[in-house]
């Protein structure tokens, strides 16, 4: 018999803070959605160039959004069955990760097309792309993802600003971060409910992008 998904809450993230977005910008106390403003983020074409489009991504379509607080860049979810397509799941992958004690997790275990479905593969293949005219993408670290959470959006989710992150699925979406308690396991963030969550290595999620200067370090337990 095969044990039960090690489906853990941050009590961090739930009892302290109502989500990692308000302990990097706003502090203990104050949840995304008690945040007077907006949060002021910038869309990138493709080939790197500022965004001139209307912010209609059905007529005039971005691929990137940066986010001036963190200064990281994310990847954009698009429709159909292309590299960045918002229906692709993947295992968790990163035999090369410090940190990911001694537990590489599984390739090649989502669905998905234009690469093997796993974090790594799929890591590769958008550096390869040079999206948005950069080739140092990454898999998100716990903080990091937490970051473009915004509790505004959660009824109906998912929590995060349609305005610059269309197709994102109300679902689970990977960090970089092992559990470190049990580390066939890694942190998700579950863009249905707000908040973050512990799965195997092996189960496929989806998966967005960042690159830049890693903003905090990864949370292992």
């Amino acid at each position: 018999m095969q044990p039960q998904p090690p489906y853990v809450f941050s009590r961090i993230s739930i009892l302290v803070c109502t989500a990692l977005t308000t302990i990097l910008l706003s502090g203990c106390g104050r949840s995304s959605e008690e945040t007077a403003a907006p949060i002021p983020l910038e869309r990138i074409h493709a080939d790197g160039a500022a965004y001139t489009g209307n912010g209609d991504f059905a007529t005039a379509p971005w691929s990137c959004v940066r986010d001036p607080r963190t200064n990281l860049v994310w990847e954009v979810k698009t429709t159909g069955d292309g590299l960045h397509s918002k229906e692709h799941t993947y295992s968790w992958y990163e035999p090369d990760l410090e940190g990911s004690e001694g537990e590489p997790g599984i390739p090649n275990k989502g669905t998905c097309s234009h690469s093997d479905c796993d974090t790594r593969s799929f890591t590769l293949a958008v550096r390869a792309e040079r999206l948005c005219g950069f080739d140092d993408w990454r898999v998100p670290g716990h903080a990091e993802i937490g970051s473009i959470n915004d509790l505004r959006f959660r009824n109906p989710p998912p929590t995060i600003d349609p305005a610059y992150f269309p197709n994102t699925q109300a679902g689970a979406y990977w960090t970089v971060s092992t559990y470190g308690f049990y580390p066939e396991g890694a942190w998700s963030w579950q863009f249905d409910l707000g908040h973050d969550r512990v799965d195997w290595k092996r189960e496929p999620k989806y998966l967005r992008l960042v690159r830049g200067e890693v903003i905090h370090r990864p949370k292992t337990k």
